[in-house]
């Protein structure tokens, strides 16, 4: 999986190196921000810059997708996705944007099942291991939080 910065996601085969699949992306699309795959490999999320979403594509089918809009922000305050992290089975998302974290569960990818509010930017999201429920994040501060969602 290759992103660019003209906001295009292509799939490559790692054998050939040839491109197997470019992915459908938003039409309002701008640089590829950041990737995240599921350990299983099953779905992946893509988000791009200055875009209110990110995008869920289910890799095991046909990369159908899904748009995952976060939870709105105050007013004046910039929005982009910077960081994506899915928990060990591939069943919850974390999204770190410009105003707090995301949490989405798959079966459930139109709706957020939880929100944290941050003063500054998250700049990297990670769920701290594969039998907690809790998400650490770092914002643009260099302060490192721990949630944990039920």
């Amino acid at each position: 999986m290759i992103g660019f910065t003209s906001g295009d996601l292509k799939i490559f085969d790692i054998r050939d190196q040839k491109s197997k699949m470019d992915l459908v992306v938003p039409k309002n699309k701008t640089s590829v921000s950041c990737i995240a795959f599921s350990n299983l490999g099953k779905y992946m999320a893509a988000a791009w810059e200055d875009n209110t979403s990110t995008r869920l594509y289910s890799l095991h089918k046909s990369c159908q997708h899904v748009d995952m809009i976060e939870n709105q922000q105050s007013e004046g305050q910039q929005k982009g996705v910077r960081s994506l992290a899915f928990d060990e089975f591939g069943n919850f998302l974390a999204v770190g944007t410009d105003s707090g974290v995301n949490l989405f569960y798959y079966r459930q990818p139109g709706h957020p099942m939880g929100y944290i509010k941050t003063t500054n930017p998250v700049q990297l999201v990670r769920f701290a291991n594969t039998l907690s429920r809790e998400i650490i994040f770092r914002t643009t501060d260099g302060s490192v939080q721990k949630a944990i969602h039920s």
